[in-house]
């Protein structure tokens, strides 16, 4: 089962991805809707409700990351804590380590 960020008739909520290196204050407002408006499950109980056969809960969601920048870390991960939202990060496994840039770096760097 599929869970949707929206029913019909729903209003969405405001943009949740605005450009890296937004400020402190932008990234508290993004945790204080995320918390009104869904509910973010750690990936054991996401896992759970998979396996489970329940199916999820309105609302509910997983906050992922999918990279490995420093910024996840520096910057996101405080207001994830300050606002109590788990969250997953998928980190590319293939690049620690190496000094090798992603293909969005190396394209800037031509």
């Amino acid at each position: 089962m599929a869970a949707t960020p929206f029913q019909a008739g729903e209003t969405p909520i405001p943009n949740l991805y605005p450009p890296r290196g937004g400020s402190a204050a932008e990234r508290d407002r993004q945790m204080q809707v995320l918390r009104k408006a869904f509910r973010p499950l750690t990936l054991e109980e996401f896992e759970a409700r998979l396996d489970g056969g329940a199916g999820f809960e309105p609302g509910s969601c997983l906050v992922t990351f999918d990279d490995g920048w420093i910024d996840t870390y520096t910057e996101a991960l405080p207001a994830l804590r300050r606002h109590g939202v788990p969250a997953l990060v998928f980190l590319p496994a293939r690049y620690v380590g190496t000094g090798e840039m992603f293909w969005q770096e190396r394209l800037g760097a031509v």
